[in-house]
């Protein structure tokens, strides 16, 4: 016999573990829209705003650079941040990020990639729990602590992070779905 078994058996396994690692890691990229939901809020747009998030229909009347937000996101990595695909070019590519300190309630916002993000910010560690937008914490725990804040304008809110869940004035917690509102007809 011109080969051993056991030599043709080591070098098949061989084979099969180097072709394995070869294999590129398949990503789970996922485009949708946020809408939240919460008392008096079903299923309003996430909006981008001069780099911070707001809930409505249209963005605030201050604004410079308004869009709405389509997120690429990555359902299988949470270390991947999530970004803006949108029609805006200077915001197309922006990461979205919370600032997750204790005792905290900031705004939810988006930073370029030349951009700076402010201290305590978070731009990975977001994960889709079912169609619900979470924040995977360092300890493994899912979030969700998003909260909307009512602004001056009619039918508009900030979109903060309430980190130790506190009672907000003129506020309610919100839940961040990519679940297209139902649309009624009469």
């Amino acid at each position: 016999m011109l080969f051993n078994f056991n030599t043709v058996a080591s070098l098949l396994a061989l084979f099969e573990l180097t072709s394995a690692a070869s294999l590129q890691y398949k990503r789970e990229v996922i485009e949708t829209a946020l809408y939240a939901y919460g008392t008096n809020i079903s299923g309003k747009s996430v909006i981008y705003a001069d780099g911070l998030a707001y809930i409505g229909d249209t963005g605030p009347s201050f604004a410079s650079v308004v869009s709405n937000v389509i997120l690429s996101t990555d359902s299988t990595d949470s270390s991947t941040p999530w970004t803006i695909s949108s029609n805006t070019t200077s915001i197309s590519g922006a990461s979205m990020y919370i600032i997750p300190t204790s005792s905290s309630t900031e705004q939810v916002g988006f930073v370029t990639s030349n951009g700076t993000t402010p201290t305590g910010a978070a731009t990975t560690g977001f994960t889709w729990f079912g169609t619900t937008l979470a924040y995977i914490t360092s300890d493994g725990n899912y979030e969700m602590k998003f909260w909307a804040v009512a602004t001056n304008e009619t039918d508009l809110w900030s979109l903060v992070w309430n980190s130790d869940g506190a009672l907000i004035e003129n506020a309610t917690p919100v839940t961040l779905k990519r679940t297209t509102p139902a649309v009624v007809s009469e």
